[in-house]
């Protein structure tokens, strides 16, 4: 599946996604939503929690598993 991420300047299909703690941001971006393809690591996304971060992986996992080619975040 092809990811668009939240500032629309990252497009890639992503091997592995990941929550990850987003250290020395600000209170509203402790979290980020990783893609990883091949050896290069992109952020895609940043969350004030890790819930709000997680919510959005389960997003892309149901999109995927309904069989969509791409998602924006």
């Amino acid at each position: 599946m092809v990811i668009l991420s939240n500032n629309k300047t990252i497009c890639a299909e992503y091997n592995r996604l990941t929550v990850q703690r987003n250290y020395g941001n600000g209170k509203d971006k402790k979290f980020a939503l990783i893609g990883n393809v091949h050896h290069h690591s992109d952020v895609l996304n940043s969350y004030p929690t890790k819930e709000e971060a997680v919510a959005e992986l389960e997003k892309i996992y149901a999109a995927y598993q309904n069989g969509d080619k791409t998602y924006a975040i």
